[in-house]
């Protein structure tokens, strides 16, 4: 039996299903309530996808929306309905009244900017025609280095703990998003879920696929190690299952750390490498 080809509908009813787990009131959700995860400034929407999944060619990874994106001011509806916040989201760097997040200037440098270029703008790709964005998490949460200058030391480690139970358990609707993006060729992921190193994107990924999924699911295997700053792993993945197979760059440091400088530093080194695996 052919794969079911991703439709509108389909989309939606993945974001219907985040919706109503993100807003019932049960023990995980309370738990991380608890653990202060979330900004109480913040508008509680989650957001799955930015652009959209079933159109675009190319795609980044993070770990989950930043607090500064849920202002009242970006997002001033606090109960929207689904295809309210599908529009919002697949809209998301087309809507000329609330610009992209300056976190996305960190993957591409904006068109009327004199900056040097960024990781998208070096391989010929843009938020604003033919790339997504998808986390691992769709919530927005305290950022982790306010939360420790904040937070006395046993409370920052509840808020770690939480934090990384969120992703882990916000993971299964990644790859539901991930399964719409039949058109992507290639994806970056940079950074890591938490500060230890065993929790950089590429493993907490490998890890949670190893553990959860059928080993004939969805696999992240094949690491082609790449040129990178000593100490600071750069690797070429494949990431592919049935129907499925796209190289994924990682790279370990966060675009948000240097505003993309060593993302693009790294895709420049490995430009020639990465134009012939598709990117």
């Amino acid at each position: 039996m052919a794969p079911k080809i991703p439709t509108v509908a389909l989309r939606q009813a993945l974001l219907q299903q985040v919706l109503t787990a993100v807003n019932v009131v049960n023990v995980i959700n309370q738990q991380y309530a608890v653990a202060n995860l979330f900004p109480p400034s913040s508008n509680p929407q989650p957001i799955l996808y930015f652009a959209d999944p079933l159109t675009a060619e190319f795609a980044t990874f993070g770990v989950n929306p930043a607090a500064a994106e849920l202002t009242w001011d970006r997002w001033p509806n606090r109960t929207m309905t689904v295809q309210q916040l599908d529009t919002r989201c697949v809209d998301y760097f087309k809507t000329p009244t609330v610009p992209p997040n300056d976190w996305f200037d960190d993957y591409e440098e904006p068109s009327n900017s004199l900056g040097p270029a960024k990781a998208l703008n070096l391989l010929g790709h843009s938020y604003r025609t033919d790339t997504v964005h998808l986390d691992f998490s769709p919530r927005a949460t305290m950022p982790r280095t306010t939360a420790a200058k904040t937070m006395t030391t046993a409370n920052y480690k509840i808020f770690v703990q939480r934090f990384r139970q969120m992703v882990a358990a916000d993971l299964p609707w990644f790859i539901l998003a991930l399964a719409l993006c039949r058109n992507v060729k290639a994806a970056i992921m940079a950074g890591s879920v938490t500060n230890y190193d065993s929790d950089y994107l590429d493993i907490f990924l490998d890890r949670f696929l190893k553990n959860h999924l059928p080993s004939h699911s969805l696999t992240l295997r094949q690491p082609l190690g790449l040129k990178g700053d000593p100490g600071q792993p750069t690797a070429l993945y494949d990431l592919a299952g049935p129907g499925f197979s796209i190289p994924v760059l990682f790279v370990s440091r966060g675009p948000s750390r240097d505003h993309g400088a060593k993302l693009a530093r790294e895709v420049q080194r490995n430009l020639c490498v990465l134009k012939k695996a598709r990117f």
